[in-house]
């Protein structure tokens, strides 16, 4: 899906010179969508938000269904047709890999759109039949989701958890069994939300987090009495739910106390507050979505404050500058990363682009006539200076972390700069030993900050301002080896059956493998099907988890087996066109689509694609300024 970046800053408000009712027109950044006559009139408000396959954006809202294809606007709302759309009010959308649409309606159960079926309007309406074994068990449902073995799932008012097999087009409902523990305790859901390990986290509306398990077909619930103040046990609800990115955290908006952290291993819910009953004016406040982004901070929909950035680990909450008018009440009830990185908010006067990198957002009000830009630059100046004043010189290297502080590498010290103040708020001395080893540069990952050497990897520990080296057991090969290792840019963070890792690239001493929590290293072994060589170029991890080494001259490898280090080998072959088309690799990174990019000693770039179940490479080299590859 193209869209031109200056359309993000203009608004096009040509419904309105031509005569349209305001209350007709879905503001939607850069256009203004008409809804129909037999959509209703009123205020139009989006409530979910997809990207497709093709890159498509839907909108689901009050008023119908939404199709966005950079350009033109596709409305489909009820019309006296076979095939039309079950019902106005869209809730919630899914998509399945085989190109089909899903939505969960507030008037009409469920409708499936087939977008390759002949016809406007080709869908497939699921409603609740009262004389009917084989319907949905609502038509006002709430939620939809899909679970790793293509289940459907589907959650509404007095429903139950209603299954739906696409594949026999059956329905089954699991209710409140009274007597029975492991029953659904309660049958109005709000949301459900797929684990990976293949269970249901389900939000009911007076039964706070339960926990589902298909396999066994058992519910386990996680009250939430106990941790509810005193004259607020009503408040039961639990709405909005997320799978953290570790596996291991189930976050979840209790009504009664706010965002909620569960604990998979343990069963621990840990209160973080935000948004909970005593801190908020009325009681129909609350959060409405939790997204989590990929550098671990929430992001929060809110009835009242729009959106809310939430950083876990230092408990800072900081409101989204989504409209200029102080004091503007603004509902924002999903939020959806599509592929660049872009973020859209659904909310109930119309639908938000929020570019996290320039923090830019574009907002369209129903009836105003003009946009709201927020405020953005291309470029910022922050000043490097001490503490009276004068310039610091020999800034050697920059890095960010998830706080959006930076972390600045000069030849004596490591300085902590706090881009909100604008000042440098922390510094630590290098240690001599470091400054023997030689200090090359530094690397965050996650919240730690690495100093990489010429013999061995260091690490600052903060809370005891102190750089240290990497702690690593006495007498174990491995440990032994990567104490003296030469370390490149190459620290990468992973997780191996839930235990977080950090795969550490060296010239000489090759890949290891580095257990966090023990505190150990595992040299990657040399041999057939795995490490051909010990010179490590780059390592890299993709968005699929998939970890990628270059060697030097060796070519390009993939490990297949993360605990048995078994790797898959390129090399350049002269014959082959796609080939890998050179042997020394530099870099690897990924772009807005997610497809793999190399940088080469001697062909230029080169695009890694997978056809018929085969990676192959296609080879740019170098080329004049102009459009990119295709």
């Amino acid at each position: 899906m193209k869209i031109v970046w200056h359309l993000l800053h203009l608004w096009l408000f040509a419904g309105l010179a031509m005569g349209q009712s305001p209350g007709d027109l879905l503001r939607i950044y850069d256009h203004d969508i008409p809804v129909g006559e037999q959509a209703g009139r009123g205020t139009t408000i989006v409530l979910d938000i997809l990207q497709d396959q093709k890159g498509y954006m839907w909108f689901a809202t009050s008023k119908g269904l939404i199709r966005y294809d950079g350009v033109r606007y596709d409305h489909f709302y009820r019309r006296q047709q076979p095939r039309s759309i079950g019902g106005n009010h869209v809730r919630a959308l899914l998509e399945t890999p085989d190109g089909a649409l899903f939505l969960a309606l507030a008037d009409g159960g469920m409708s499936r759109y087939d977008r390759y079926a002949p016809g406007p309007q080709s869908f497939t309406n699921y409603a609740h039949h009262p004389y009917r074994d084989n319907s949905p068990s609502t038509n006002a449902l709430y939620t939809i989701t899909r679970d790793p073995t293509g289940i459907l799932w589907m959650g509404g008012e007095n429903s139950g958890l209603i299954r739906f097999d696409p594949r026999t087009g059956r329905f089954m409902t699991y209710r409140h069994q009274p007597g029975n523990p492991h029953s659904l305790p309660d049958n109005t859901l709000f949301r459900i939300c797929p684990d990976p390990d293949g269970t249901l986290w389900i939000g009911t509306r007076q039964h706070g987090l339960v926990r589902f398990d298909p396999r066994r077909a058992q519910f386990t619930p996680y009250p939430l009495q106990d941790l509810i103040p005193t004259g607020y046990e009503s408040e039961n609800g639990v709405g909005p739910i997320c799978v953290g990115k570790d596996a291991r955290t189930i976050w979840f908006a209790s009504y009664a106390l706010g965002l909620c952290a569960l604990d998979k291993r343990t069963g621990r819910i840990r209160v973080h507050g935000v948004g909970d009953v005593i801190h908020r004016k009325s009681e129909l406040t609350h959060l409405l979505h939790i997204a989590e982004a990929p550098d671990g901070v929430l992001w929060l929909g809110h009835t009242h404050q729009g959106a809310l950035l939430y950083d876990p680990l230092t408990r800072l909450v900081k409101r989204l500058p989504l409209t200029s008018q102080p004091g503007t009440s603004l509902e924002v009830r999903c939020i959806y990363f599509d592929r660049t990185g872009m973020a859209w908010l659904a909310t109930n006067r119309g639908v938000i682009q929020y570019n996290p990198a320039t923090h830019g957002a574009t907002l369209g009000q129903p009836g105003s006539g003009k946009a709201e830009p927020a405020r953005s630059a291309l470029f910022d100046r922050y000043p490097v200076r001490d503490q009276a004043g004068r310039p610091i010189p020999g800034l050697a290297g920059v890095q960010q972390d998830r706080r959006g502080d930076f972390w600045l590498q000069f030849p004596d010290r490591l300085c902590r700069y706090d881009t909100a103040r604008r000042c440098i708020t922390a510094s630590y001395a290098y240690p001599a030993a470091l400054l023997r080893a030689g200090l090359k540069h530094i690397q965050v990952v996650g919240e730690q900050v690495f100093l990489l050497s010429f013999q061995g990897l260091y690490v600052l520990r903060s809370p005891l301002g102190q750089i240290i080296p990497l702690p690593l057991p006495r007498h174990d090969p491995g440990s032994e080896a990567l104490r003296k290792a030469d370390i490149g840019d190459n620290i990468t963070p992973d997780t191996l059956r839930g235990e977080p890792l950090l795969w550490i690239g060296s010239w000489e001493k090759g890949l290891f493998r580095y257990w966090v929590n023990q505190q150990y290293a595992d040299q990657v072994p040399i041999g057939p099907g795995q490490l051909p060589d010990r010179k490590v170029l780059r390592v890299y991890r993709d968005r699929q988890g998939t970890v990628w080494v270059a060697l030097d001259e060796l070519g390009l490898l993939r490990l297949d087996d993360k605990r048995a280090f078994r790797f898959t080998h390129w090399l350049n072959i002269p014959d082959d066109p796609h080939s890998l088309p050179d042997n020394l690799v530099f870099d690897l990174t990924e772009d807005h689509r997610g497809t793999l990019w190399l940088a080469t000693g001697g062909r230029g770039i080169a695009r890694v694609r997978r056809v018929s179940g085969k990676v192959v490479f296609d080879a740019f080299g170098t080329f004049p300024a102009g459009p990119a590859p295709p």
